[in-house]
C-alpha cells in the first residue's frame, strides 16, 4: 500500500510561505479570541464555557507567535543576502524586476535522458552544452590532471568565484571560467577579472570560455597580460591528455544531468518553469530561493 504524503503543518506553512500567510493566521486567531471565545465564555453550557476560558490565553500566545514569524519573514529572513554566482564572471547577466542577478543556461530541452545519449569523445558542442557548475568542475579537473593543486575561491560578497591553481610551493595563478554559448565574452568581463588580479596582486590569470571572446576583450587581455582560452582551445588541450585522463574527465563532464544548471545559491539542480517572459530555470527551493537562469542557444556557435 502506497504511503500517504504528509501534509505540511501550520507552523511549516507559516515559516516557508509568504509573510502575509503568517500575518493572516495571526489575525484570524485574534478575531477568534476577541469575537468567538467571549460568546463561548458567556454560554450556559459548562463545557463550552470551560473551553472558552482555557483557549483565550492560548489563542493570544499563538497569535503573537505567528505575528512574530510574519515580522521575521518580512523584515529579516527575506532580506538575508543570497549567495550569488556570476556564472564564472562572464558578465552576461540581466536584472529581473526584483533587481536580482540572473544567469544564462543551456537551452531548455537538451537534458540527457539516456546512457546512449552520452558523448564518447570531446566536441565543441559538448563543452558549450555544459552547465556553468559542470564547466567549472571540468576546468578544475583538467589542471589537477596536469599535476596542480586547485581550489575554488570565493572572490567577493556577491559570490563570484575563480579557480586557484597552485604552481610550485609559493606561485599560483587564477582561472576564470565562462560557460554558455549565447554571445562572446565581453571586454567588461575581462576587465572585471583583471581588477580581481590587481586587487589580489596576482601576476598571472587565465580566462577560459566555452564560447568565444569579443575583439575588445582580446585587445584588453593582450594589453593586461591575461591569457584567453576559447572552447576550441580547451578541447584541443583535453584531446592532448593521455587516453586514461581523457576518459576520466569525459566521464566527469558527461556524468548524470550535465546540461540542467545548478542553482548558484542552493547547489541543487533547477527546474524548468514558464512565465510571461518565456521559459527559464528556477530553483526547486522556491519561494525560499528565487534564483533564475535563462536558456540560450548552443547551435549558434557550433554551426548547427
Amino acid at each position: 500500500m502506497a504511503k500517504r504524503a504528509r501534509l505540511p503543518s501550520l507552523v511549516e506553512i507559516a515559516l516557508f510561505e509568504h509573510w502575509k500567510v503568517s500575518a493572516a493566521i495571526a489575525a484570524i486567531l485574534l478575531v477568534v479570541d476577541a469575537a468567538v471565545l467571549p460568546i463561548l465564555q458567556s454560554s450556559g453550557i459548562p463545557v463550552l464555557k470551560t473551553f472558552g476560558l482555557a483557549a483565550e490565553p492560548v489563542g493570544y500566545i499563538l497569535a503573537g507567535a505567528f505575528a512574530l514569524i510574519a515580522a521575521l519573514n518580512r523584515y529579516v529572513l527575506r532580506r538575508r543576502p543570497r549567495r550569488k554566482y556570476s556564472l564564472a564572471g562572464t558578465g552576461n547577466f540581466r536584472a529581473t524586476q526584483a533587481m536580482e542577478r540572473t544567469w544564462h543556461a543551456p537551452t531548455i530541452g537538451r537534458t540527457v535522458t539516456s546512457l546512449y545519449d552520452r558523448p564518447d569523445a570531446w566536441t565543441l558542442e559538448l563543452l558549450l552544452s555544459l552547465e556553468w557548475k559542470r564547466f567549472q568542475d571540468l576546468c578544475m579537473a583538467y589542471f589537477e590532471e596536469k599535476g596542480h593543486a586547485v581550489e575554488c575561491l570565493l572572490l567577493d560578497t556577491e559570490g563570484r568565484t575563480a579557480i586557484k591553481v597552485q604552481q610550485g610551493e609559493a606561485e599560483f595563478f587564477l582561472v576564470q571560467c565562462a560557460a554558455g554559448a549565447e554571445e562572446a565574452v565581453s571586454a567588461a568581463a575581462v576587465k572585471l577579472f583583471c581588477e580581481v588580479l590587481n586587487h589580489r596582486k596576482i601576476a598571472k590569470g587565465f580566462f577560459i570560455a566555452a564560447g568565444e571572446f569579443a575583439e575588445e576583450a582580446r585587445a584588453y587581455a593582450n594589453t593586461n597580460g591575461i591569457t584567453l582560452m576559447t572552447g576550441s582551445m580547451l578541447m584541443l588541450m583535453l584531446q592532448r591528455l593521455p587516453d586514461v585522463a581523457q576518459k576520466r574527465l569525459l566521464a566527469l563532464a558527461a556524468a548524470g544531468d550535465y546540461t540542467t544548471p545548478t542553482c548558484p545559491a542552493c547547489g541543487v539542480k533547477m527546474l524548468r518553469r514558464k512565465s510571461r517572459r518565456g521559459e527559464f530555470w528556477g530553483c526547486r527551493n522556491f519561494p525560499r530561493c528565487r534564483q533564475k537562469l535563462y536558456p540560450v542557444s548552443v547551435s549558434a556557435q557550433v554551426g548547427a
